[in-house]
Formats: structure tokens, C-alpha cells, sequence
């Protein structure tokens, strides 16, 4: 293969890169200056490396081939590492799901990044599909025998999740412009093949590989070694978003997620109602799945944090940031699918609100 040692000695760079990936905020943005300069120093502690390897293989050719093979094997399966989390997380409803903080508003009003969360999460059938071409495709980038198809696969999908998150401001452009090159670096790996098959109308050579032939019990072991990685690291992940959706994904139980207009409130005549008559002249109330809520008046809009107990239909609203002085604990009650009424105190005060489903904002089934 031509420029085999090129390759290689980019393979090490890259590699070193997208390690810097595992050290950045894993719920939060890729670009800030600490992620770039992380990738900074990976990649000169890569470039190190790859001097060393350059200088002590200039005269093995066999042994480039093997470097090539094991960095095919280890950036395959990094990609499928890092993809498939964004796999399961489509497939799952975990991640880019419809917020109703945002069906309310229009397009001119929506931020790049909200627009395309809000594309992506209108249709769970689509972002599903999305999810199993994620998780699919980089699975087949552990297995030498479908790399080639998978890299061809993966990077057409990267470089459009790429430009989306170039062309859109969100903020994991650097980490998709990592995972991008990787399977890039794969396809330059075949392009001697690529070229013969595309451009040239020649037979394609078939691929000799330097350790595990195909056959022995070295190569079944090692097929079995990656069956148990891939395996592994599904269960790994599944594990770790089964803990955040106990947390934050109630709503197959709850009822009352969804956007409401505040219709009437009766309070105790002594008490000081300021927040209370400021809440009601609200233009609605919105409650997203988890624990967050927002309050929306005008153009502007509030936060506040809800616990609800299904069983005993408790329901509890604090920490609102414009209304510093509600406490809200109580019960609720539907009077009919788009009726709610809550019945408690706001700190010591009884107080009952009465609020009417906005249907024109409820998510597309």
C-alpha cells in the first residue's frame, strides 16, 4: 500500500486527538477553549509518538503493515464507542426530544440550536431511524470485513452532523469534526481500492491482513473479543441513561406534562397575593418532563422546578425565579382530560388554581 507510513504516523496523531474527546464534559458543549486545548496537547503528545514510530520503522515494512492493522481495529472501534451513545439516545428519546418550551414560539424567535432540536424531536419515528443508522453503522467498523462499507456509510452521515453543527451553532462541532476524520483516516486506508473500484475499472485486490489470517482459533478469538466489547459497552451505556431517565423522563407517568393556561384562583382574601395575581396574568404555564417548568409572560419566560407523586396525586411547585415568594404544596385533581385543578398552600396560605390544556401546543403524536 502506498504512503502506508504516512498513514500511520497520521493514524497516531489522530488517535491521540480523539482521546483528548474522553476527558471533555460528557453532558455539556465540545467547544470551549479547555476542550481546544486539550486537543491541543493530545495531539502534540500524538505527534511525539508518531516521531518515534517514524524514526524506529524506517526499514520494516511488515511492521507499518501491523501498526496499520491494529490503528484500523482501534479507531473502528473508538467510533462505535463514541456514536453509539448518540445511537441509543435517539433510539431512546433521550437526547434532541421536542421541548414544549419551544412549540410556542416562532422561528424568528428560535436560537440555531433550538431549531434544530426542535426539527429533529418532532418525529420519534425519524430521530429513531437516525439512532439505529448511528448504532448500526459504527457497529460495522469493528469488523474488518465491513470497515469499508461502514466508513463509507459513517462519514456521509458525520459530515452532515457535522455541518449541522457548524452551520447551526451548536456546540459539539469540534467533537463531530474528530469523529469525522476518524472514519475519513479509514476510507484513506482502502483508497488504493476505492480508486480501482470508482475511477480506474480495475480489479480490486483483495486485502492481505498481517496478524489474525482468516482462520485459527486466534482470529475466532479475537471476533469473540470484539462481540463481548460491543456488548459491553451497550450494557454500559444503557446502565448509565436507565439512571438519568429515572430522573428526568416521567412522562410516560406523567400527566400533566404539556403547556396550560391559568383560568381561575381563589386565596385567602387576607393573604398577600402579589405573586399570586402577577402568576395568573401569566400567558401560561409549562410543564416539560423531569422536574423543570416554565412560566411564560409575554416575551420572556421563567423557571421554576415541580415534584408529582402519580400514586397520591401530590404536587409541589417552588423555586421560581421571578416569584420569589410562592411555595406552592398540594393535591391535584383532573376534572377532565384537558381540566386541571390544584387544591393546597402557597407557604401557609389555602389557595386553588384552576388550569385549561392549550391543545394547540401538545407534541405531535
Amino acid at each position: 500500500m502506498r504512503h502506508l507510513k504516512s498513514l500511520n504516523i497520521l493514524g497516531l496523531v489522530l488517535l491521540s486527538v480523539a482521546i483528548a474527546t474522553l476527558f471533555m464534559e460528557p453532558s455539556g458543549c465540545g467547544d470551549r477553549p479547555e476542550d481546544y486545548r486539550l486537543v491541543y496537547n493530545w495531539g502534540f503528545l500524538g505527534s511525539c509518538l508518531a516521531g518515534i514510530y517514524f524514526l524506529s520503522s524506517l526499514k520494516t515494512s511488515e511492521f507499518d503493515y501491523r501498526i496499520n492493522y491494529i490503528l484500523q481495529f482501534i479507531i473502528g472501534y473508538f467510533v462505535f464507542y463514541s456514536i453509539s451513545v448518540f445511537g441509543l439516545s435517539q433510539i431512546r428519546d433521550i437526547q434532541m426530544y421536542l421541548s414544549h418550551s419551544t412549540l410556542h414560539k416562532e422561528i424568528a424567535d428560535l436560537k440555531p440550536m433550538q431549531f434544530v432540536w426542535a426539527f429533529f424531536g418532532y418525529s420519534k419515528g425519524y430521530k429513531s431511524l437516525i439512532g439505529w443508522t448511528l448504532l448500526l453503522g459504527s457497529t460495522t467498523l469493528c469488523f474488518r470485513n465491513t470497515r469499508l462499507l461502514g466508513s463509507l456509510i459513517m462519514t456521509g452521515i458525520l459530515a452532515n452532523i457535522f455541518a449541522l453543527n457548524y452551520f447551526f451553532d451548536v456546540c459539539l462541532t469540534l467533537r463531530s469534526f474528530i469523529y469525522l476524520s476518524m472514519t475519513t483516516y479509514l476510507l484513506a486506508c482502502h483508497f488504493d481500492r476505492l480508486w480501482r473500484f470508482f475511477f480506474s475499472n480495475s480489479d480490486t485486490t483483495s486485502v492481505e491482513y498481517p496478524i489474525f489470517k482468516h482462520s485459527g482459533m486466534a482470529y475466532q478469538s479475537l471476533n469473540y473479543f470484539k462481540l463481548i466489547l460491543i456488548a459491553g459497552t451497550l450494557v454500559f451505556y444503557g446502565w448509565k441513561q436507565d439512571r438519568m431517565l429515572r430522573w428526568t423522563k416521567n412522562n410516560k407517568a406523567n400527566p400533566i406534562e404539556g403547556t396550560w393556561n391559568l383560568v381561575e384562583m381563589q386565596a385567602d382574601k387576607t393573604a398577600n397575593l402579589a405573586d399570586e395575581l402577577k402568576l395568573m396574568h401569566a400567558d401560561m404555564v409549562i410543564f416539560e418532563r423531569g422536574v423543570w417548568g416554565y412560566v411564560v409572560e409575554e416575551d420572556s419566560m421563567s423557571m421554576f422546578k415541580y415534584l408529582l407523586d402519580t400514586s397520591n396525586q401530590q404536587f409541589e411547585l417552588y423555586d421560581f425565579h421571578n416569584y420569589r415568594s410562592l411555595d406552592l404544596k398540594g393535591k391535584y385533581e383532573f376534572i377532565d382530560s384537558e381540566t386541571l385543578l390544584f387544591e393546597g398552600k402557597n407557604n401557609k396560605d389555602s389557595l386553588s388554581i384552576l388550569l385549561k390544556k392549550n391543545v394547540k401546543y401538545d407534541k405531535p403524536k
